[in-house]
């Protein structure tokens, strides 16, 4: 078969690419003595960190980590080693590397470097303490099941120095007794292949808002759902209206001031405000508006937005709805002027309208 005959007989093409994330963080330790005693297996934290979509924590073992070694306990070495690992302990909505083992485990995998670092170093030289593994080693595989006890989810060193080299004040690892150590990690992230589809966002962080009521929906079933709470009455033409009056008070300095605790009104102090001059549609029609910035239209006889014959239209509606709600617009705390001085001129507006519409 000739090379063009092979070309032909390809089915597709795919491709795989590994490449590395890498990041790195700096712990500084001060007051190294005092931490001297504190234990065996007690670390000293760094703050998280995140490297390729994954949060990580340094922890440095003053006093060693023998763990469950017995023979290692049972010695009490005279000279004893201080420890260093790093954890994987969560990840973000988007984490990088993640693998299946055969086991069925999340797994990440990477390079790890931890140095403990030379302060005295003149010109860039000195003598920093670096353990970790080589390419041609391969890479250390993490858990990603912190809630396991079981899964290995950490990597580091329990014979990382020994004590009395970091103390010993001529190698410049122990200055103002403070250490510093440096870890950098190379993350491997393979793309490309069945069995390494890019992470599907999580539902946390794929809502769509548009789905969610606004807070003016919100706002409008108050009105009409949840009448139960309502704190004040308003009354039309012999018709009550229950409402919030802190829904009220928030959108009209009119009703505002109606309703002020304390006011010389009689209105305030019964929790009834009697509105004379504007007939009950028409008000319902302003409440409709003070509760979801609209005008109802479902019904005949209503205003219907968008207008139609003998209605008002958006613009002239809207400006009569926002005139009454600032008490008469501007001046309306004028001595002599009524705080509802608005309200009638809307329901002057609105109320031809909505005869007109009703005609």
């Amino acid at each position: 078969m000739d090379a063009a005959s092979k070309m032909l007989a390809l089915s597709g093409q795919s491709k795989t690419q590994t490449v590395t994330v890498t990041g790195e963080h700096e712990h500084v330790i001060s007051g190294y003595s005092l931490l001297k005693g504190i234990g065996d297996g007690e670390p000293i934290a760094s703050d998280r960190f995140t490297v390729g979509g994954h949060e990580w924590v340094l922890l440095f073992y003053p006093d060693g980590k023998k763990g469950t070694d017995a023979a290692a306990q049972a010695r009490g070495d005279e000279d004893p080693y201080a420890a260093l690992f790093v954890a994987l302990i969560g990840e973000g909505p988007r984490p990088q590397g993640v693998v299946t083992s055969s086991s069925g485990q999340r797994v990440v995998r990477a390079f790890h470097r931890f140095t403990l670092v030379d302060q005295k170093r003149v010109n860039g030289g000195g003598s920093d303490i670096t353990k970790g593994r080589q390419r041609d080693q391969g890479a250390v595989k993490i858990s990603c099941a912190k809630q396991d006890p079981n899964a290995r989810n950490c990597h580091g060193y329990r014979k990382f120095v020994r004590r009395s080299v970091l103390e010993k004040p001529e190698n410049g690892y122990l200055v103002d007794d403070t250490i510093v150590i440096r870890y950098e990690i190379e993350l491997v992230v393979t793309s490309g292949g069945a069995l390494n589809r890019p992470c599907k966002t999580s539902a946390l962080n794929s809502i769509d808002v548009r789905r969610f009521p606004t807070l003016g929906d919100q706002i409008s079933t108050l009105l009409h759902d949840e009448l139960d709470s309502a704190d004040c009455v308003f009354e039309v033409e012999g018709e009550r209206f229950p409402a919030h009056s802190l829904v009220m008070s928030a959108r009209s300095a009119a009703f505002r001031a109606m309703l002020r605790t304390g006011a010389e009104m009689r209105e305030g102090s019964e929790g009834v405000v009697k509105l004379g001059d504007i007939r009950a549609p028409v008000f319902k029609l302003l409440l409709n508006f003070i509760y979801s910035d609209r005008f109802p239209g479902s019904g005949p006889g209503e205003y219907q937005h968008g207008g139609r014959d003998g209605s008002l239209d958006d613009e002239d509606g809207s400006a009569a709805a926002h005139h009454a709600l600032d008490g008469g617009g501007p001046g309306s705390g004028a001595p002599g002027r009524s705080p509802d001085g608005g309200v009638n001129q809307f329901a002057r507006i609105v109320g031809g309208a909505h005869v007109g519409a009703g005609g």
